[in-house]
């Protein structure tokens, strides 16, 4: 089906004029990926116009739709899992920094006006104000790097130096698991290997795939095979072993799937893990802070019962 053909289908008489428009450009000769591209969405009008530069509008829109809503997925499903856990514990780090700063002092001169030792009250409230100050200076440390790594040039660097230090290694998969996603997917759609380096190199905002991919071409350029090139120190190592398998069985593209649907499983249980340490670190805080206002408030009555 033509694109003519396709844009008499979708012609309603709201968006006459915008159609009209668009058949006029192209009978002047104008590319329909170019007349296409500004009237997608942002997220995805960039990769179009990059797929677009090296394949067929029609696969590039299919590609860079369906790259899109991985993206969208993804987003959602890290939203959903480290969204509340967050929160918990940013309130509960917000609630003892209050309740340190307004009913601790308050609390110390009640045990010390009944004559009793506030030494352990005073060194916990002298403790947690170090604590706070501490962590201030790390927000503040963790902020200045945020603005620094807005650059995709820093974000490749402060990568780079991970790897070098052997350190990074969640990060690593996890960028691995995204180079495999968009690799998987390409492959699905018919790209050859080479073309599908060549758009993840030209995918704007996407550094870590364009270095990643970078290293696998010149390691093809180099005369290796793809399952050697694969395994370079920027991926995953077993990403290699998987394409070991998958070159002798001719299921390259099945057995990356497959790889990916199970490392994101890996990897989601992690994030899990740690949102439950988020968790329990935040209601061992709350019980906490109950737990000293109930000591607190029975002080009395142990006074009085030994009087």
């Amino acid at each position: 089906m033509s694109w003519q053909t396709s844009l008499t289908f979708i012609e309603t008489p709201k968006n006459h004029p915008v159609i009209a428009a668009l058949r006029q450009r192209m009978l002047e000769g104008e590319g329909f990926a170019a007349l296409l591209a500004p009237a997608l969405p942002p997220g995805i009008a960039a990769d179009f116009e990059t797929m677009a530069q090296v394949m067929p509008p029609h696969r590039a829109l299919t590609l860079s739709l369906r790259l899109h809503q991985l993206y969208i997925e993804n987003c959602s499903q890290l939203r959903r899992l480290l969204g509340y856990p967050l929160v918990l514990a940013a309130g509960s780090l917000v609630g003892l920094a209050l309740f340190n700063h307004l009913c601790f002092p308050v609390l110390i001169s009640l045990i010390q006006s009944f004559e009793r030792d506030a030494g352990g009250m005073l060194f916990l409230h002298h403790g947690l104000y170090g604590l706070f100050i501490l962590l201030m200076l790390l927000l503040m440390l963790g902020v200045l790097i945020g603005f620094w790594l807005r650059r995709p040039t820093a974000r490749l660097s402060a990568y780079v130096l991970l790897i070098k230090l052997r350190r990074g290694r969640f990060l690593r998969r996890w960028l691995g698991l995204d180079f495999s996603r968009y690799f998987s997917c390409c492959l699905s759609e018919g790209c050859p290997t080479q073309t599908t380096l060549t758009v993840l190199q030209k995918l704007p905002k996407k550094p870590f795939l364009k270095l990643m991919s970078w290293h696998v071409e010149q390691a093809l350029l180099a005369g290796e095979s793809l399952e050697t090139a694969l395994g370079t120190e920027y991926l995953d190592p077993s990403l290699m072993q998987l394409m070991r398998t998958a070159s002798r069985s001719g299921q390259v593209q099945p057995l990356l799937e497959g790889y990916v649907e199970v490392r994101q499983g890996q990897l989601l249980s992690q994030l899990r893990f740690m949102a439950r340490g988020l968790q329990l670190f935040a209601y061992i805080t709350i019980a906490g802070m109950i737990l000293i206002v109930y000591q607190i408030l029975l002080l009395p009555l142990s006074i009085m019962s030994q009087m």
